[in-house]
């Protein structure tokens, strides 16, 4: 079976797979270029694993040549060669010596501590000064590596395997538990026995506080009910020398954030996972090149994805731009049921699109 050794390098092996191929081609193999592709790929050694993924993933292997195949190859495999370089040179041989003295006339032995295990070879004269070779293997330390990371966030829903995993962790570095999360990366999360609530009202009042906005009067939008949108806005058009318009338009954002500082999404516990689909769309919205906006998707009660996009093409009338949106909205839905699966939601199987 044709595979990659190890240590061969890409050129070699490529080299030595196309002479293969090339000799079965002469005796009437007609394997066509994406046939041996996939074979490269799959016969890598294991440390291209990963290179394999990224090509598969950023490419169609279908329409990737040979050559193409090989040019990301070397590339990959330089900067493997180069990480592998700068990790060797970062290993380094030390000894150390000492010279022990006593005050007494007799020499003898004294213990040392170091935070390795490794054996110590040194002469120590006696009494008659001639010198005595002693080995000795010093005891190990355990020595627990500090974590660099603070406030590392883990979760899990298999409370043993989750148990297991701060312990293996806590042997590992030097780490307290925090218990429930509360907070993190700018998001308050509260949680209870019936969910989990997730906010950014501290957030929103620091920018409050910041700009001296916090008493001004709420609002429901960020704009005017019925205002049409431009690729660009009034509050990003002349920046370098704004206006009164600009202010009004920030300030606008500045009441939305305080009418809506105390909204955020409650997330109920639960193993089942009805997904429903909630899909709508405009026709020819955007003033500058008559495209639709489409698009919004919730999990039940709890909304899990949503978006409000621009749809790609020109639609001709109002039914195909609802097509475009429910078909988008399926294709969202074909993603999420397979993160639900990955999460072991049960799922029915049956989307509902509304």
């Amino acid at each position: 079976m044709l595979r990659m050794k190890s240590g061969e390098s890409v050129t070699n092996y490529l080299s030595r797979t196309m002479a293969i191929v090339n000799k079965m081609r002469i005796h009437g193999d007609k394997t066509d270029d994406v046939t041996i592709v996939e074979k490269i790929l799959r016969s890598l050694t294991p440390k291209f694993n990963f290179v394999v993924c990224s090509i598969e993933e950023a490419n169609d292997v279908g329409e990737l040549s040979i050559d193409e195949l090989q040019s990301s190859l070397l590339v990959h495999e330089q900067k493997i060669n180069q990480q592998d370089k700068e990790e060797q040179a970062l290993k380094a041989l030390s000894e150390n010596h000492s010279t022990l003295n006593f005050d007494d006339e007799e020499k003898g032995q004294q213990p040392m501590e170091n935070e390795q295990e490794e054996e110590v070879t040194q002469s120590v004269p006696i009494a008659d000064q001639s010198p005595l070779a002693s080995e000795s293997q010093r005891p190990q330390r355990v020595q627990r590596r500090p974590a660099w990371m603070t406030n590392y966030e883990v979760t899990g829903v298999d409370q043993a395997m989750f148990e297991s995993f701060k312990k293996s962790m806590m042997a590992e570095f030097e780490m307290s538990d925090l218990g429930m999360m509360h907070y993190f990366l700018g998001i308050e999360v509260v949680q209870s026995s019936t969910g989990i609530f997730i906010s950014q009202k501290k957030y929103v009042q620091e920018i409050l506080d910041r700009f001296q906005m916090k008493d001004c009067n709420p609002v429901n939008t960020p704009s005017e009910f019925g205002m049409k949108l431009t690729k660009i806005m009034e509050e990003r058009r002349y920046m370098e020398c704004p206006t009164e318009i600009h202010l009004l338009a920030a300030k606008r954002i500045f009441r939305y954030l305080q009418g809506t500082k105390e909204f955020g999404l409650f997330y109920k516990n639960g193993e089942k996972s009805d997904l429903f689909g909630f899909t709508d769309s405009d026709y020819a919205g955007d003033s500058d090149d008559r495209k639709s906006t489409s698009g919004i998707f919730h999990d039940g009660d709890r909304s899990c994805s949503w978006s409000s996009k621009k749809q790609p093409i020109v639609t001709l009338s109002s039914t195909e731009a609802e097509f475009v949106a429910a078909t988008a909205c399926a294709c969202q839905a074909v993603r999420l049921k397979k993160i639900f699966k990955e999460l072991h939601f049960k799922d029915d199987g049956l989307l509902r699109l509304l």
